[in-house]
């Protein structure tokens, strides 16, 4: 994990899931504890509220300054996003982990743009599993707070 400099989270079902009460368990302190060796991003689709909305619940929960970059977009295409991260940071792709919950999205980007990918294997996109298209995570996890073991 010595080149990952950066990890770039999604929001929805990873650090987010409306199905089961809200944000998950312990964020905050593991924000605060990876933030300590990594820069952290969050990239978003806003489909169900504006930016302002999820920025807000974002801020309530004491999360947004654990983030150096927070993009929240109000399409489906959030690659572009996930590329200015990158750019922004002045990283290489492989210096960059993507974590998130759907393999047809981030973790195919990341897979593609050599970044390091973590898939969390649950919530609504759990059984639709990698193939050659998306290629393999580095990574699969069933539960967030495992990050903690990989970095």
């Amino acid at each position: 994990m010595n080149q990952i400099k950066g990890i770039i989270f999604d929001y929805g079902q990873t650090i987010h899931n409306s199905n089961e009460g809200g944000f998950v368990p312990n964020l905050e302190k593991m924000l605060e504890y990876l933030g300590l060796k990594y820069k952290l991003a969050l990239v978003s689709i806003t489909v169900s509220e504006t930016p302002q909305e999820r920025r807000k619940k974002l801020d309530k929960q004491n999360v947004s300054k654990y983030f150096e970059q927070i993009l929240l977009v109000r399409h489906e295409d959030k690659s572009f996003a996930l590329q200015e991260v990158i750019d922004k940071w002045h990283l290489l792709p492989q210096q960059v982990a993507v974590v998130g919950d759907e393999v047809s999205k981030e973790i195919a980007w990341g897979n593609k743009n050599g970044c390091l990918t973590v898939w969390l294997q649950h919530g609504k996109f759990a059984n639709i599993l990698p193939n050659d298209e998306t290629g393999q995570p580095a990574y699969t996890i069933c539960d967030l707070k495992e990050l903690l073991d990989i970095f």
